[in-house]
């Protein structure tokens, strides 16, 4: 059996830096064999700092464990020019216009960099993960994007007008291409399969709670269990606890950071329990 921690929705601003190392410390009296952190790192408005400041202390606490990690929607995010310093928005103290799509950019590389210097396995970017420490697994995956196609969420506020033409619609694509580029490279070997995105995509029973709004694109689920034979779905943003026999997230909460670990073997026989939190934004 391997043990995978999962970790995601931490929101550092929104929670404390006491709060995080304290899951850290709970999910080290588990000796995981690896740490899976999923995303929305950031809980104000510069992305790439949350990212900075978490993948930092996730490695100063498990400085010789294997960490794997997605981006989430909030990770992406960076605020523009300041307009207006009467009107309050989301968590900042000023309103501020989006950001120009060169700051968004900067800010995606600063957080893929800020990964790297960590020594932490960025998915969407670095492909599959393997280590002939654990013969057969593969672990794979990509942040994702909305299934809804006009999510009702602060993301608008702090990502580009127009990116690519759509910004949502390329978001979605980009992800949609990244899982296709990382199935090409997977190999009869490859006999545990776990894929790791911010967005759900996996509905065990159908969608509940914050899936409505907020899930991911079932039908690339649905294609890498019957097509490619993917037993193990880990994710986070819908703040959500699930902890299998499919689909497995932490339900961390805004404020409330959390983790849980995951078995990981051949067989896939865990009881379904899901359970959620408050609306993400």
């Amino acid at each position: 059996m391997i043990s995978i921690a999962l970790g995601s929705d931490w929101h550092i601003g929104a929670s404390t830096d006491k709060q995080i190392k304290r899951v850290l410390a709970d999910m080290k009296l588990e000796n995981p064999d690896i740490i899976a952190l999923l995303g929305d790192f950031n809980g104000g408005k510069y992305g790439a700092k949350a990212v900075r400041s978490i993948v930092r202390m996730a490695r100063e606490a498990f400085p010789d464990t294997p960490i794997v990690a997605t981006l989430g929607n909030h990770d992406v995010w960076v605020a523009g020019k300041p307009i207006d310093k009467e009107m309050l928005v989301g968590y900042g103290s000023f309103r501020f216009g989006r950001p120009r799509p060169e700051v968004w950019r900067r800010n995606y590389e600063d957080a893929r960099k800020h990964m790297k210097d960590a020594g932490v396995h960025f998915l969407d970017e670095d492909g599959p993960w393997r280590s002939e420490k654990f013969p057969g697994l593969v672990i794979f995956g990509h942040t994702l994007w909305y299934d809804n196609k006009n999510p009702q969420t602060n993301d608008k506020l702090y990502m580009p007008a127009g990116l690519e033409g759509d910004t949502d619609a390329y978001m979605y694509s980009r992800g949609i291409k990244a899982v296709e580029a990382q199935l090409d490279q997977l190999t009869t070997e490859d006999t545990i399969r776990v894929f790791c995105s911010h967005f759900p995509i996996v509905y065990p029973g159908g969608r509940q709670g914050n899936d409505f709004a907020y899930g991911g694109p079932e039908w690339v689920g649905n294609m890498l269990a019957k097509e490619f034979n993917v037993r193990y779905f880990l994710n986070g943003h819908c703040h959500q606890l699930w902890t299998g026999p499919v689909r497995f997230e932490s339900g961390s909460d805004y404020g409330r950071p959390k983790a849980i670990i995951v078995p990981v073997s051949a067989e896939t026989d865990l009881e379904s329990k899901t359970e959620p939190a408050d609306k993400p934004e």
